[in-house]
C-alpha cells in the first residue's frame, strides 16, 4: 500500500493529533514521578524543574524512546497478521491512541496516579483481541511487560531502602552531618551520571553509531564523564552551597535579633488597669519600667496575675 495514498493520509493526521494529546496526558500524571519529590522537598524550585524536566525528557524520549516503541509498534503482537490490511492496522493504533489519551487525561482529572505505558499496552493488546482474536499475540513479550508492572515497585523499593540505610548511617546518625553530606555529594552525583550516561550509549540509537561500541568503551566513556562531573560539583557546587546556607542561617539570626532603637519609647496604660493614674490611656515610659522592676520568671509559676498585677501597679506609682 502506498504510505502517501489519499485515502490514510488523514489517518496519519488524525494519529499525530490524537498523539499531542496523549503527550499532554503523560506529561501531566508523569510530572508526579520528577516534580513531586524534588519540589516537594523543596531541593528545586517549580521553575527549575520545568526548564529541567523540559530538557531532560526531551533528551530521554530521543535517545532512549526508540526501544518502548519498538516494543509497542511490533513486540507485542505480530504485525504481518495484518499484511493486506495495512488500513486496518492504521485504525487499530489509531484507536489505541484515543483510548489512551482519554483514560490518561480522564484519570488526571481526578487526580489518579497511573501509568502512560499501561494505559497504551492495554490499549494495542485490546484492538489487536478485537481485529484478530489471541492469534498474533506474543504472550511471552506480553508477560514480560506484565511481571516488570509488579517487579518495578518492589525492585525501587529495595533499592531505595537500601540507599537510605546507607545515607542513614553514614551520614544522618554522624555528628559532622553536614559534612558527611557535602563530601558524599560528589559521589553520589558522579555516579548518577555514570548510570544514566551507560544506560543511554550502550545500545543506544544506531542513527548516533552509539550501538557499535563495545560495553567495556561504554564503561570507560561513562565513568570519564561522571568523574568529571563530581569534580566539578565538589569544586563548584559544593561551595556554592555551603555559602548558600551560611548566608540563609546569618539572615535568619539577622531576622530574630532586636535592637533596642526598634523598642517603643512608652507603652500605653489606660486608666481602667491603672486607677493611680489620673486621665485615660496614659503612656509609661518604657525605660523606667523596665529600670524600676523585674521579677524572676523562674519563680512566677506559683504567682497569680492579679498579684504580679498589683505589685507592677505599685512600683511605676513609686517611681
Amino acid at each position: 500500500m502506498d504510505p502517501y495514498a489519499v485515502d490514510v493520509l488523514w489517518i496519519v493526521i488524525l494519529s499525530f493529533i490524537v498523539a499531542f494529546f496523549l503527550a499532554f496526558g503523560v506529561g501531566a500524571n508523569d510530572v508526579a514521578n520528577s516534580f513531586g519529590t524534588s519540589v516537594g522537598s523543596k531541593a528545586l524550585s517549580l521553575r527549575a524543574a520545568c526548564i529541567l524536566a523540559t530538557i531532560f525528557e526531551i533528551l530521554g524520549a530521543v535517545l532512549m524512546g526508540y526501544k518502548v516503541s519498538d516494543t509497542v509498534r511490533k513486540g507485542i503482537f505480530d504485525v504481518e497478521i495484518f499484511f493486506g490490511f495495512e488500513k486496518e492496522l492504521m485504525l487499530g493504533f489509531l484507536s489505541a491512541l484515543i483510548g489512551s489519551a482519554v483514560w490518561t487525561i480522564v484519570a488526571t482529572f481526578f487526580r489518579w496516579p497511573i501509568s502512560g505505558t499501561h494505559s497504551i499496552v492495554g490499549a494495542v493488546v485490546g484492538f489487536a483481541f478485537v481485529a484478530r482474536g489471541f492469534n498474533g499475540i506474543k504472550w511471552q513479550v506480553l508477560g514480560k511487560i506484565v511481571a516488570s508492572w509488579f517487579l518495578s515497585p518492589v525492585l525501587s523499593g529495595m533499592i531505595s531502602v537500601g540507599i537510605f540505610m546507607i545515607v542513614k548511617k553514614l551520614i544522618l546518625t554522624k555528628d559532622n552531618y553536614a559534612d558527611r553530606g557535602y563530601y558524599s555529594m560528589p559521589f553520589f552525583c558522579g555516579f548518577t551520571i555514570l548510570l544514566n550516561l551507560f544506560s543511554v550509549i550502550h545500545g543506544g540509537p544506531h542513527y548516533l553509531g552509539f550501538d557499535t561500541l563495545p560495553a567495556w568503551g561504554v564503561f570507560l566513556i561513562a565513568a570519564g564523564v561522571g568523574l568529571i562531573f563530581a569534580i566539578c560539583v565538589w569544586y563548584i557546587y559544593v561551595p556554592y552551597l555551603q555559602q548558600s546556607i551560611s548566608n540563609m542561617g546569618d539572615s535568619e539570626n539577622s531576622e530574630n535579633q532586636i535592637d533596642r532603637e526598634d523598642l517603643p519609647s512608652k507603652i500605653p496604660y489606660p486608666e481602667a488597669e491603672n486607677p493611680g493614674f489620673e486621665g485615660n490611656g496614659h503612656e509609661i515610659p518604657l525605660g523606667k519600667v523596665s529600670s524600676s522592676y523585674s521579677f524572676d520568671m523562674t519563680t512566677s509559676n506559683n504567682t497569680s496575675v492579679s498579684t504580679l498585677d498589683e505589685e507592677l501597679n505599685k512600683k511605676i506609682v513609686s517611681g
